[in-house]
């Protein structure tokens, strides 16, 4: 009997989580109540709800010292701009702390002071929307500080045991550390390099802290800073990126991506012996410690599973489930765990691909592309309702990991730099003709599907590639490479060189025209829906727009969906599953007739 969507979409989503000093609270971010709100799970007790919120998504940041401050963070119907809240664990009420519209503010997980309860820091860009700053602010004394003005684009402060850190992004993949010395907002930098690497800080420990650096070497790797010495060491490092990481008491936990899936790891600081903790298979969101305890919360989720929150208290040496998020009773068994397939691309390179095959393959099988965003993110085998229910119906699904892709090494993920829409259109491509050479793939019944970078590169293959589509969806992608780096937050504009060009260059600006699928529009022959929320800041409403009022004057098939609520993703379950339903409606109705 077929299952409906809302079946396999029966659970709540968890997005981020907070663990409280004692080792057994946890704060979270989930969309139980159908908008994403903040809730505190103790044992033995029912969840609680904190914020009641139906317009803003509340998340979690950390807990004080003390475990009687929760500092979080809320944005409004998806705009971005994060605002800074406390709750306080005696009241079991919160107060808006840092509240200003139009300005963002944002800071790390190891925000609170180390010796004191009411101060933690942030950034905000209130002063210049291009530039954030370095405040301190006191949440007794209802006082705040600016100690140090940023350099434009990101900075996120890191406040340890031994000192404070502002890490700089100066572009996408190179970062550095500098010490900021609060008595006077000097700035030192600790890891000064030639070339671009990136330096991300983990948590204190003795004269330094741990972080994951990729300095002359192609994948991220454990390192600890000495302070004293002014260096750091490599703790361990291999042919694969270390992903997640936090620091207990007496150990570090530290997660893998090998090829998709996450493996688990645990550093003892006294021996600094490395040892493998049993996980299920599957891929790790978030590692997170109870402060100053070796009690640590994971984020996993399975091909097959829902994400979930998991226990690994290694002071009494166990590993369980917390919490159990699918409402959906669909046995594991019945859903599809994906392949791991590799293909040669244009070059030479190979490229990773998932595929999802139907439990039962039959003869001219139907299959949907499905195009990851980033474009630097990765396509990996976590829980997606949707892609479970598009197997179910007897359509394949085949996620490639297309060059720019993280994940396969730095050397890697830069070759999409100023090249949208080149090598890894072609990737795609590639694993197109693969896939029509297989004997049960039907040619003539081809569908892409992407969002954001996705959606750009949906609306790259449908423009370019013509030929192999027989239905797309896309949902808010760049149309136009010109307006769109015109258009991003000004705190992006830092990076748009770098990353996808200068339109006030008039060779970057020929280039970012030849690459815009808006000027190639009258090659389009299928069917496309179009998904955009109206307060996206990152990808402007008027990107689809443009691309939908060309369509609609040609006569090709156009649906276009526009959420007034909703910016760059969803922040309603409401929205969301309305989203899915549109896009697996849409797909299945093209393809299997």
């Amino acid at each position: 009997m077929e299952k409906p969507l809302e079946r396999f979409m029966a659970y709540d989503k968890i997005y981020s989580i907070a663990p409280h000093p004692n080792g057994e609270t946890l704060a979270l971010g989930i969309d139980t109540s159908g908008q994403v709100n903040l809730w505190i799970y103790t044992p033995h007790t029912l969840p609680r709800r904190v914020t009641p919120f139906t317009e803003r998504r509340a998340l979690p940041i950390a807990w004080n010292r003390s475990g009687m401050k929760l500092l979080f963070e809320s944005d409004y119907q998806g705009n971005e701009e994060w605002q800074l809240h406390v709750y306080d664990a005696e009241s079991k009420w919160f107060v808006d702390v840092v509240f200003e519209e139009g300005v963002t503010h944002f800071t790390s997980d190891c925000c609170w002071s180390p010796r004191g309860s009411s101060k933690f820091v942030y950034m905000a860009n209130r002063e210049e929307k291009s530039r954030f700053d370095l405040y301190v602010k006191d949440v007794d004394r209802g006082t705040e500080e600016l100690v140090v003005k940023g350099f434009g684009g990101y900075q996120i402060p890191y406040w340890f045991e031994n000192s404070l850190l502002l890490l700089d992004f100066r572009i996408h993949e190179d970062t550095t550390i500098y010490r900021v010395d609060l008595r006077n907002g000097k700035l030192t930098e600790l890891t000064p390099h030639v070339g671009e690497a990136v330096f991300t800080p983990i948590g204190s420990w003795r004269n330094g802290f741990f972080m994951v650096a990729d300095e002359n070497r192609d994948f991220k790797a454990l390192a600890f800073y000495d302070l004293d010495k002014k260096n750091y060491k490599i703790v361990w490092e291999g042919k694969w990126d270390v992903e997640r990481a936090d620091i207990g008491d007496r150990y570090l936990l530290f997660s893998v991506n090998e090829e998709g899936y996450s493996k688990l790891y645990s550093l003892n600081l006294e021996t600094f012996k490395i040892r493998e903790i049993d996980i299920p298979e599957g891929v790790i969101f978030n590692v997170s410690a109870a402060p100053g305890r070796d009690i640590f919360y994971i984020q996993l989720s399975k091909p097959t599973h829902p994400l979930n929150v998991y226990v690994v208290d290694l002071e009494e040496e166990k590993f369980e489930k917390v919490t159990n998020t699918f409402h959906g009773s669909i046995p594991e068994e019945e859903l599809v765990k994906p392949e791991s397939m590799w293909y040669e691309s244009f070059d030479g390179r190979r490229i990773h691909s998932l595929i999802y095959k139907p439990r039962e393959v039959r003869e001219n099988t139907p299959i949907v592309l499905i195009l990851h965003g980033g474009p630097e993110s990765q396509s990996r085998p976590y829980y997606s309702a949707f892609t479970q229910y598009l197997v179910d119906n007897g359509v394949a699904v085949a996620l490639p990991n297309f060059r720019g892709s993280s994940g396969y090494g730095k050397s890697f993920q830069k070759l999409i730099r100023r090249d949208w829409g080149g090598g890894e259109l072609r990737d795609v491509e590639h694993l197109v003709k693969y896939l029509i050479e297989q004997p049960r793939v039907d040619a003539g019944r081809i569908g892409v599907f992407g969002g954001s970078f996705g959606g750009f590169l949906t609306l790259s293959c449908i423009t370019r590639l013509p030929q192999y589509w027989k239905v797309a969806v896309e949902w808010f992608g760049p149309s136009n490479l010109v307006t769109f780096t015109k258009s991003v937050p000004p705190y992006w504009k830092r990076y748009m060189k770098e990353w996808v060009g200068d339109p006030g260059d008039p060779e970057d600006l020929k280039f970012l025209q030849e690459r815009s699928p808006i000027n190639y529009i009258d090659n389009i022959r299928c069917p496309i829906l179009i998904v955009q929320g109206a307060r996206d800041i990152r990808v402007v409403k008027s990107e689809s727009d443009q691309i939908v009022e060309k369509l609609r004057a040609r006569g090709v098939e156009v649906k276009y969906i526009v959420f007034e609520d909703e910016g760059h993703g969803f922040t309603k379950e409401a929205n969301y599953k309305r989203a899915l339903r549109e896009t697996a409606t849409f797909l299945l109705k093209h393809l299997k007739t």
